[in-house]
């Protein structure tokens, strides 16, 4: 008898379970693997972001764009207002589901009047991914749903929808506070810090570094807005992750280092900003391609592919060990865990030669970052 692991796909998630079989099995099952691997290395054709996932978003604002962003920012407003985290209730000592964005809004007015909760960085563009994510699947129905009607679906739902559906998979929930007073900012940012990390003190959990028990118990990431960004704006990255949906306007607020940015996520494209500091460290580094695997659709401007090319072939010629930033390896495990179904078609996997989407995956298997599937087959139709 061989114990070996394999891969279960479910919900779009993969899980790995452990299976007994026969030596005779064993190499059936062996021998299949590598015909599938040998068929998805041969159809690896190159990525062609356009054909295999189109920009819904651009395609709803084709007609009205100012009324397609009013429409979209409502329904991620929603969305939010409905997005359950486990937490302990001291009332009956027990762990519940809850709508987090109500209470924490809640702890802020009595704070001060003038607070506004702001979703931010990871939470928010997991909150896009959904939006996506959610319409390509109506897309795929029999007769297909339209996008702007699964927008409205959304928008118009009641029923609570659980964090580890609509938000990224281990990583944190990221929220950021403006307006009030500095005192009022730092205040708040403590004390809804600790009501979302009290459920895990409650359970007697000391850490929460490992992504398994970050899959269902929320770390808070709670900050002054004016500091974060700040301290963002000077590391330089991927300006999408600088965006706000500002709670109480309903609206997206965009960074002054990059004003344009939401109107160039909606026409599918991002950008790199270079860092003040000089190059850009490991972990912005590769946290710079997580919007490519989450939101597939998004390409980089000219620029910042050119800005990209230059820091990769600076870090794979003088990182001869292959060793990153502990945090950098942790972006690689993210980006995997949270990327579209098959990793985005394998897009990495698959990139055209020189771009720097190519130059990401060698840097990941220089560095053990596992953020393809090669051996799963690869679609290219239009979803």
């Amino acid at each position: 008898m061989a114990s070996v692991f394999v891969v279960l796909a479910h919900k779009n998630r993969y899980f790995f379970r452990s299976v007994t079989m026969r030596p005779m099995r064993l190499a059936v099952a062996a021998l299949f693997y590598l015909a599938l691997c040998f068929a998805a290395f041969a159809a690896a054709d190159p990525f062609h972001a356009a054909r295999e996932f189109p920009n819904h978003f651009a395609a709803l604002a084709a007609g009205d764009p100012a009324l397609a962003s009013k429409e979209v920012q409502e329904t991620l407003l929603s969305l939010y207002q409905r997005v359950t985290l486990p937490l302990f209730d001291p009332a009956s000592r027990t762990i519940r589901q809850a709508r987090i964005l109500p209470l924490v809004q809640e702890m802020a007015r009595q704070i001060h009047p003038d607070l506004t909760i702001d979703i931010s960085g990871g939470v928010l563009r997991s909150g896009l991914a959904y939006l996506y994510r959610e319409g390509v699947l109506g897309l795929q129905q029999n007769p297909p749903v339209p996008f702007a009607q699964t927008l409205k679906r959304i928008k118009s739902g009641t029923e609570d929808i659980r964090a580890l559906e609509a938000l990224g998979l281990g990583s944190d929930f990221d929220l950021l506070i403006e307006g009030g007073t500095p005192q009022a900012q730092q205040t708040a940012s403590k004390q809804i810090k600790a009501r979302i990390d009290e459920t895990s003190r409650h359970l007697g959990v000391k850490t929460l570094g490992d992504a398994e028990t970050r899959l269902w118990l929320a770390v808070g990431d709670v900050k002054p807005y004016d500091e974060q960004i700040a301290r963002a704006s000077s590391q330089g990255g991927s300006s999408i992750d600088w965006m706000v949906l500002n709670t109480r306007s309903g609206k997206v607020k965009t960074p002054a280092r990059d004003p344009g940015v939401w109107d160039r996520f909606l026409k599918g494209q991002y950008h790199i900003i270079p860092s003040q500091e000089g190059h850009l460290g490991d972990v912005t580094l590769v946290r710079a391609f997580r919007p490519l695997s989450e939101l597939p659709f998004l390409q980089l401007t000219r620029e910042s592919e050119a800005l990209l090319k230059t820091e990769l072939v600076r870090v794979l010629n003088t990182n001869t060990s292959g060793s990153l930033d502990s945090k950098a390896v942790q972006q690689f495990q993210k980006l995997t865990r949270n990327s579209f179904p098959a990793a985005a078609n394998n897009r990495f996997f698959r990139a055209a030669p020189g771009s720097s989407e190519e130059l990401f995956y060698k840097l990941a298997k220089k560095a053990g970052g596992r953020i393809c599937f090669p051996s799963l087959p690869v679609s290219t139709r239009s979803l």
